[in-house]
């Protein structure tokens, strides 16, 4: 988070892979963020993947999205990838909005963070 109550999204791929992978259409990868009553947020898809070197990280989505407090889960799924995932929590801390997370899925150079190794 770069600010109160927004949530960055960057959903990469990493080529774990000895060999570089070309560019691919149709990736069809998706992340779906649900709230706790298991009602759809958003909807994100990466429909086109780049070009990745072996042992590179993409990132080819960015998305922003504003939440109130509260309990989420963001989903990713597609074809040929391991489905994934992640809960995180929207909490209001002394009148700001946080992003509490697991910090293997935050970036530790934004603001408005915090660690929770539970979730």
């Amino acid at each position: 988070m770069y600010e109160p109550g927004k949530v960055v999204f960057k959903l990469g791929i990493t080529n774990t892979s000895n060999s570089d992978q070309t560019k691919g259409e149709d990736a069809d990868i998706c992340g779906v963020v649900t709230d706790e009553d298991g009602e759809i947020r958003n909807q994100m898809t990466i429909v086109e993947r780049p070009k990745i070197s072996s042992g590179e990280t993409v990132f080819p989505l960015t998305y922003e999205a504003i939440y109130d407090p509260g309990s989420y889960t963001m989903s990713i799924s597609g074809e040929g990838v391991p489905p994934l995932s992640v809960s995180f929590e929207i909490r209001d801390i002394e009148g700001l909005l946080k992003l509490a997370v697991h910090p293997g899925y935050i970036d530790p150079h934004t603001g408005f963070t915090i660690d929770v190794p539970d979730l």
